[in-house]
């Protein structure tokens, strides 16, 4: 039902659309960060509570009125981009409001997007999550290390859908990442139900939606208490006459 190794892009076929009786589907779209979540939410994983700011071209301000709801620390990243970190896309530790303008203006902003959102803090563990269509094989869910471990310890369990609660559980087990999600040297345990279940939501996403070709969440930072998809990118398939 799973077994330990690279996330799925390294040894798995290449998504594929789906048959559609009406013609081969076109190329696959990826959705922004903001779109991208907003699926999820819907999916009901949470997301940290956010504003998009600036890209009007207006020239004047930034907008930053949209964020006076939300609460300090706040980071600001670049929407677009997919490996925004390497780009220098993502300021975090934002205090006031005069470091958010100044971070919306350095991200491009009143020219271009910056999505700002609330920092999560107390995190314990960052995964990844992955699920994909991957025919001839079927659904696949990847779930791993994420943030800046997914590259250094290439540390991910991969599972054929439908997969059960015990399924996920022995791949957390499995997962050198485990230590932290159980708590190491005093530090407190991960929520790991909570974790468990965003990855049961996302898992069946693509029931719902059959134009998904694939849904990734890195991080999903994991606290004590709480799960939350922190960056999110969801590709959908172009379909001629949809």
């Amino acid at each position: 039902r799973w077994f330990a190794g690279a996330p799925p892009p390294l040894h798995l076929p290449p998504s594929a659309p789906p048959a559609t009786g009406r013609g081969a589907p076109e190329s696959v779209r990826t959705l922004d960060e903001p779109a991208s979540k907003a699926l999820l939410r819907e999916a009901g994983i949470a997301v940290p509570a956010g504003a998009v700011l600036g890209g009007t071209g207006s020239g004047a301000g930034v907008g930053t009125e949209a964020a006076a709801g939300l609460r300090y620390p706040l980071a600001a990243k670049m929407v677009g981009p997919g490996h925004k970190t390497e780009l220098g896309g993502v300021i975090t530790g934002i205090e006031t409001r005069g470091e958010l303008e100044e971070a919306v203006r350095q991200l491009g902003g009143p020219a271009a997007p910056v999505l700002v959102e609330e920092q999560v803090t107390g995190g314990v563990a960052e995964l990844l999550v992955s699920v994909r269509r991957a025919p001839p094989v079927g659904l696949v869910l990847t779930l791993g290390a994420g943030g800046e471990l997914v590259e250094l310890l290439q540390d991910a369990a991969v599972l054929l859908l439908p997969a059960s609660r015990a399924d996920l559980d022995r791949a957390f087990d499995r997962l050198r990442i485990g230590w932290a999600l159980r708590g190491f040297r005093g530090r407190p345990p991960a929520d790991l139900e909570a974790a468990a279940e965003a990855v049961d939501r996302l898992a069946a996403l693509p029931a719902d939606r059959p134009d998904l070709a694939e849904a990734e969440i890195n991080p999903l930072i994991v606290t004590p208490d709480a799960v939350w998809a922190v960056d999110a990118l969801v590709c959908v398939y172009r379909i001629p006459g949809r």
